[in-house]
């Protein structure tokens, strides 16, 4: 068998890092030129090797391409070194980013099941009924004034079975019946749209951003989605997804 040149061995490279390893590319960009996090991943591209540097290109705003070089320090003695030193630059690339997760979870989302789609929905139904109070209210003054001109539309009808189910419910707890429900889904909204809010800022500092979801993704936005409406379940079924992916890149090392 022919030895591969040097030639064969930079084309093996770089059709792999590009076919392959676009995630590492993006890392190499973000800690060693500087790149923000949304133009390294502006489809970054290993155009050439060599033993003392790579360069990489990524595509601009206004459609062209920007070249960036990355010294390899101390220089390779050969390029069959190379595999070895890129391994070692993703691991130090991933640290000077703050930790970065060598489990990338970009467009991966999984949604809530069991509990925690019970969560999902108590905690939706409650935004409904916060943003719906006035219209109940509307609803049950039609309907018991007569204003509605008779037979109740189906919305009317809807909203005056709201009032009266709450109210019923309210009364039974001896908690001042309607104005007692108004008074408890009013008092809590701001608290639980902090405490949520907070848990966003939070899942995607801790989550996100450490396994490489982009902001404003499709998997970024139905991960916040998901925060935002279950809070606390959400992060476990995160990690849980991340566990398992973690135990499967394992399982192939074996």
């Amino acid at each position: 068998m022919a030895t591969p040149t040097d030639s064969d061995i930079k084309t093996r490279i770089i059709t792999h890092m590009n076919h392959d390893h676009a995630r590492e590319l993006t890392h190499y960009l973000r800690a060693f030129s500087g790149l923000s996090a949304h133009a390294a991943r502006s489809k970054p591209t290993l155009t050439d090797v060599s033993l003392d540097q790579l360069t990489l290109t990524t595509a601009t705003a206004g459609g062209g391409l920007e070249t960036h070089t990355i010294p390899l320090s101390p220089p390779l003695a050969n390029l069959g070194e190379m595999r070895t030193r890129l391994i070692e630059m993703d691991v130090t690339a991933r640290e000077q980013l703050g930790g970065i997760s060598d489990i990338s979870m970009s467009g991966c989302y999984k949604a809530p099941r069991g509990f925690d789609a019970v969560v999902f929905f108590l905690v939706a139904t409650y935004y409904m009924q916060w943003a719906a109070l006035d219209w109940v209210a509307a609803a049950h003054a039609a309907a018991t004034t007569g204003a509605s001109g008779g037979d109740l539309d189906w919305a009317t009808s809807a909203g005056n079975a709201v009032w009266l189910f709450w109210d019923a419910v309210f009364s039974a707890l001896g908690a001042g019946g309607w104005a007692g429900y108004v008074m408890v889904v009013r008092a809590i909204v701001i608290p639980v749209l902090l405490i949520h809010i907070v848990e966003g800022i939070w899942f995607e500092q801790s989550r996100l951003d450490k396994h490489d979801v982009v902001r404003f993704e499709a998997s970024w936005w139905l991960w916040m989605m998901s925060v935002f409406f279950e809070g606390f379940p959400a992060f476990a079924r995160f990690d849980r997804v991340v566990a398992e992916k973690k135990r499967v890149k394992e399982a192939k090392k074996h």
